[in-house]
């Protein structure tokens, strides 16, 4: 009431009807204080001499014996009405009237209830906890295991802070669990987001503000309860929700069935989560006696992301197995045919390359096959070379290298492995393996009849190599070519294009099929260009194909530019090409100017 300093008289008038005549009723009391009940003068309850008096929910046994009004009259006194008011919470006191089996029989249906979801909840999750905190420290660079047992831990807090209320007797411990509530779902939220964006990549700067941005709204929970701080933190668990997931709801046909897991598991929580935040804001009603939706979709998102971590690990496994035993049989294989000087170099970066695929896994493949790949030359008196590829959504075959003979002689390849995957990165793995042992012993022809034999006893099925290998001393230039495009070359001296068109066939095809070699004489300001089919036979949004005469004209209009400027025109012209088109082929160039 108005005016109410925390001690008053409260009085209320009833008429008890006769069917409730000497039953065994009860008054289900909640206060906060030290309270006196009477009931038509007879004093019938009074917590004076209780230890636990900031807040008591116990039954009172009563029996109405005759028809008759009744007055409650309760004294109730509060010292700590102001440290409750400054939270919002309730400072008086709740009396219930009801049958005294049906109230009792009630109460201890919520405390085993609640109980036994404590029980399973913590349990699960710190059994999974200490489970996948095992699986990181035996294999590290699954990080996501580790930002996984943040998950678990937060979200045992979060049950326990959530049901902590129907334990305790203290209204003080109460509203101080109710105060850091929020920033335990935040922390819970985010560190589930961390973990499924981790599965695909490092996570990004970004965490670290949202992570931030979760403390300071916990910390407005903690001192102001209003709703206003509740729907903050709901709209920041969406958007921690949407960032940490966004990989994983993006369209992909070839998602694997880990990644179905938890996606499915992720959409439930998704769904109990936007349950309890309309349960939350009073607009949905309890549905089916279930308050706390959202840790029941929590622990099935828990289990979805146990499963998908375990089928992970086995699957990741299996693979490495099969791997090892391709790789010692190809290994095996090449040692018995090579016998040469730089076998035992071959052997041991053939090594070098499985043991990495060992540990990594399909996400990595981009990363490993672009640190194989030089970078742009500036530094060879007489050349400017720039390289540069631009891989399509898949990881990528194209593969281009260079080395100096021990003559001064420079070599430089590039190839395009048909397909994309796992099998084309092994193909430019073991190519470029070959060209570094072998392209500057032997000629060209005999070297592609030698990767021939190679690639024939990998037993890739369906797989070549397209390559073209130019050798560059003194302005004069051989070049060979194994199913590539022609080599463009610029004559500055004539202002225009010579074509060379090398025909043979790509690597892995036919043994000791007959190759040809070219020799040309090149002076200053001649401009080579070597590329794969990626630019020529890009389409637009039309279905028209670039073709090898724009390619001409570009080169022509573009000569006077370093060599870097001539790949970035390329690269250009190919962005406006397709437009909105998703790229089909990877795009590969080397351009070498002479200077």
């Amino acid at each position: 009431p108005s005016g109410y300093n925390g001690a008053a008289w409260f009085r209320y008038k009833f008429r008890i009807d006769s069917t409730l005549f000497n039953k065994e009723a009860c008054l289900n009391i909640w206060h906060a204080g030290n309270i006196e009940i009477f009931l038509n003068g007879k004093l019938i309850y009074n917590n004076q001499r209780l230890e636990n008096k900031d807040k008591v929910i116990f039954p009172v046994p009563i029996i109405f014996d005759a028809e008759a009004d009744q007055v409650f009259a309760v004294y109730y006194n509060f010292d700590k009405t102001e440290f409750v008011k400054k939270y919002n919470d309730d400072s008086g006191f709740i009396i219930g009237l009801g049958i005294y089996k049906n109230v009792l029989s009630r109460q201890l249906e919520i405390i085993q209830s609640v109980e036994k979801k404590k029980s399973i909840f913590i349990t699960i999750t710190m059994v999974l906890g200490v489970f996948h905190l095992f699986l990181y420290f035996f294999q590290k660079n699954k990080r996501h295991n580790f930002y996984y047992v943040f998950f678990l831990l937060f979200f045992s807090c979060f049950v326990y802070i959530n049901y902590f209320s129907y334990y305790s007797y203290s209204l003080e411990e109460i509203l101080f669990f109710r105060r850091i509530i929020i920033l335990s779902l935040l922390l819970t939220i985010f560190s589930g987001a961390v973990t499924i964006y981790s599965i695909y990549k490092k996570p990004s700067i970004y965490f670290k503000i949202l992570l931030g941005v979760s403390f300071a709204v916990g910390a407005a929970g903690y001192f102001i309860l209003h709703p206003a701080v509740w729907i903050t933190a709901y709209l920041l668990v969406v958007v921690m929700s949407v960032y940490g997931s966004w990989k994983l709801f993006s369209p992909n046909k070839n998602m694997k069935l880990d990644e179905r897991i938890i996606r499915y598991g992720f959409m439930f929580m998704g769904i109990a989560g936007i349950t309890q935040m309309l349960m939350s804001l009073n607009i949905l009603p309890v549905v089916a006696g279930i308050s706390d939706p959202y840790i029941y979709g929590v622990l099935v998102f828990i289990f979805s992301m146990s499963i998908a971590f375990a089928y992970d690990f086995a699957l990741t496994s299996r693979n490495l197995e099969k791997k090892l035993d391709e790789v010692k049989m190809l290994s095996e294989k090449t040692i018995e045919q090579e016998r040469l000087a730089r076998e035992q170099e071959l052997h041991r970066k053939l090594l070098a390359a499985d043991n990495d695929r060992k540990t990594k896994e399909l996400e990595e493949a981009r990363n490993l096959q672009l640190s194989m790949l030089p970078s742009c030359l500036n530094n060879i008196p007489g050349l400017d070379i720039c390289f540069d590829m631009k891989t399509a959504t898949e990881v990528g075959g194209d593969y281009y290298d260079y080395f100096f003979s021990n003559d001064g002689t420079l070599n430089i390849a590039i190839g395009d492995a048909t397909g994309h995957g796992t099998k084309a990165g092994l193909m430019v793995a073991t190519i470029k393996s070959l060209f570094n042992a072998l392209g500057g012993k032997m000629m060209i022809p005999d070297f592609f009849n030698r990767c021939t034999e190679i690639i024939k006893t990998m037993n890739l099925g369906n797989l070549f190599m397209s390559m073209t290998i130019i050798r560059y001393k003194n302005k004069r230039l051989i070049a060979s070519a194994a199913g590539m495009p022609p080599i463009l070359i610029y004559k500055k001296s004539e202002n225009k294009i010579e074509e060379i068109l090398i025909k043979g066939m790509p690597l892995g095809g036919f043994r000791d099929f007959k190759y040809y070699e070219e020799e040309y004489e090149l002076e200053r300001g001649d401009v080579i260009l070597m590329m794969t089919d990626g630019l020529p036979e890009l389409f637009n949004e039309k279905k028209e194909m670039y073709g090898d005469d724009k390619v001409k004209e570009l080169l022509l209009l573009h000569n006077e530019k370093t060599a870097t400027g001539i790949n970035r025109e390329l690269f250009i012209a190919a962005e406006s090409w397709r437009g909105k088109r998703a790229q089909d082929d990877d795009m590969t160039f080397v351009v070498i100017k002479i200077l």
